[in-house]
């Protein structure tokens, strides 16, 4: 696993990462994604779209494993996050805090019909809220409720 000791060093590394994927260099949402999600220790791909840099990112959570998804522009400074596998688990819409349409409510009025330019969030905190997101899904889909933090 690569050890940045710097942000230069973080940065050098981004670029020879970019390289390799495909990736603008100068993405700003892809180095947000970068940042806080090391390559080399978690199962995530990037794409690109005509509208959106998208990050796929496989999280194991107990026996549960989800693939979030997350669509943000290339500023990152609006984003939104999907999780399909885990539509099998509700029943309706909202359920878990995710919607048919694989879309993850991660609050301020995001719902199924949510777009990344009209109800995005910053990726960074899209990123991590998501992750939170994934346990707390798997700890509802096996006790049927949300954990008390």
């Amino acid at each position: 696993m690569f050890q940045a000791k710097t942000e230069v060093d973080l940065r050098a590394h981004f670029r020879d990462w970019a390289g390799q994927n495909n990736c603008d260099i100068e993405s700003q949402a892809a180095w947000i994604f970068f940042k806080n999600s090391d390559p080399t220790e978690y199962d995530w791909y990037y794409e690109k779209s005509q509208k959106y840099e998208r990050f796929y990112e496989d999280i194991s959570v107990g026996h549960y494993n989800f693939t979030i998804s997350y669509a943000s522009t290339k500023c990152g400074t609006k984003a939104l996050s999907y999780c399909h596998d885990g539509v099998d688990y509700i029943t309706d819409n909202g359920d878990g805090h995710l919607y048919k349409s694989g879309t993850i409510c991660l609050g301020w009025n995001i719902d199924g019909d949510s777009s990344v330019h009209g109800d995005g969030q910053d990726l960074e905190w899209v990123i991590h809220r998501s992750r939170y997101w994934a346990v707390a899904f798997a700890y509802w889909c096996e006790y049927g409720n949300w954990m008390d933090p």
